[in-house]
């Protein structure tokens, strides 16, 4: 088999194959803390996690300041930006009258929720026009059998209402999240575009609560069924990144990870070596309409690949970017989709931002098994990582217990 780059190529001119933990520079479980393994086994505290939103746990409890969130064993990052395009505000007026008389206030899973058998509804709520008709609209509720909503949008160039077809859900005596899309047209098409937006709730001994309008945006975004936005509030952007990293990463080296998209987000931006704008080394996987997916490889603002790919929400993914001096490959769940030839210069930054862009946070989903390599990885050793990607029992069993517990920070916005 062909070796994939310069190292491999040497290392098996020589007749040695260097294993896979020999090569590990720092490893980031991401399960239960923010420990990090260095090569030797030793635990430390190098990764930061800076927290600007004031958005809600899974458990919708209120987070303080710069508490990580973790979901199903991974960190969970979340689609973040102040922009009302970015899909990231919730359009509920945060003040004013946005239920109707008919539910009983009772507790909800975030301040108030409204119970009411029968008849309920959202009062009308005024749309936000910007560069797609998109908008999504979530609320929590629990009971039992089915609750029926019905979406009505009032088209404004004719004041007539145009009524959506019945959305069902079933429900549950615990809270969950429920949603669904709906299409308010855009200005430029005054035939179908809408103006306002209620809905009619139909069930019995069912509790509503912390219902949320987000959209238009210029992604198709829903956002991941985990976060609620307070009315009239939007979501800052969390940043987390792992300092000290050594200058001749840039020559040779790999970053292995497995990700789990949330939704089918815009732009998942899954690492770079810089939180700016154009960082030095950045792999994203974006999003643009249903027929256009791509994985990108960028250095120092220059694109340098890219590959057609779906990403399915929901499903785990095994991720290599792979490089030395002269080329950058990337691989998934074990395939190399592709490389490219590179310029043949070292990194200079010192800081890897994983899931972050700017202040603004773009991979919707989960990171697991974070691990960076100070040497390029062999065809096989890629295989090896992608069919066990837990790392932690290839390091010094005699370290690995010296896991120090997560100590916030003080937080500081980019």
């Amino acid at each position: 088999m062909k070796k994939l780059l310069f190292g491999a190529l040497a290392l098996a001119a020589l007749g040695v194959h260097a294993e896979l933990k020999d090569k590990i520079y720092k490893y980031m479980p991401l399960k239960t803390d923010l420990s990090v393994y260095s090569a030797n086994g030793a635990a430390s505290m190098e990764a930061v996690f800076k927290r600007n939103s004031t958005a809600m746990t899974p458990d919708f409890k209120e987070v303080g300041v710069n508490v990580p969130r973790f979901l199903n064993t991974g960190l969970l990052m979340e689609h973040g930006g102040k922009d009302r395009e970015r899909g990231a505000v919730n359009i509920l007026p945060a003040d004013g009258k946005i239920f109707s008389p008919a539910g009983k206030k009772t507790a909800g899973i975030y301040k108030d929720g409204f119970e009411f058998s029968g008849s309920w509804e959202l009062n009308p709520v005024k749309l936000v026009p910007m560069l797609s008709g998109k908008h999504t609209f979530s609320f929590y509720a629990k009971g039992k059998g089915t609750l029926t909503v019905t979406g009505i949008l009032k088209i404004k160039a004719t004041g007539k209402d145009k009524v959506m077809k019945d959305e069902s859900f079933a429900l549950t005596n615990d809270w969950k999240r429920y949603y669904f899309q709906f299409d308010g047209g855009i200005a430029k098409k005054p035939a179908d575009f809408a103006e306002t937006f209620r809905a009619k709730f139909k069930g019995d001994n069912v509790v509503i609560s912390a219902p949320m309008i987000e959209g238009p945006g210029v992604y198709p975004n829903p956002q991941a069924a985990t976060t609620y936005v307070a009315p009239g509030a939007y979501r800052d952007g969390d940043r987390f990144f792992l300092p000290g990293l050594k200058p001749e990463m840039g020559v040779a080296g790999a970053v292995a990870f497995s990700y789990t998209p949330a939704v089918k987000c815009g732009w998942n931006e899954l690492f770079s070596t810089d939180g700016g704008w154009r960082p030095e080394i950045e792999f994203s996987y974006r999003f643009y309409h249903k027929h256009a997916y791509r994985y990108q490889v960028a250095f120092r603002g220059k694109n340098l690949w890219t590959k057609n790919a779906v990403f399915e929400p929901g499903k785990t993914y095994q991720l290599v970017v792979n490089w030395d001096k002269d080329k950058f490959a990337v691989w998934v769940d074990g395939k190399k989709l592709g490389e490219v030839v590179a310029p043949g210069k070292p990194f200079t930054k010192k800081q890897l931002y994983i899931g972050s862009r700017s202040i603004q946070t773009f991979a919707n989903g989960t990171f697991k098994n974070f691990t960076l390599f100070d040497k390029t990885l062999t065809d096989a050793e890629i295989q090896e990582f992608t069919k066990d990607p837990d790392l932690s029992k290839k390091l010094p069993k005699k370290e690995v217990s010296c896991i120090t517990p997560f100590v916030s920070t003080p937080s500081t916005r980019g």
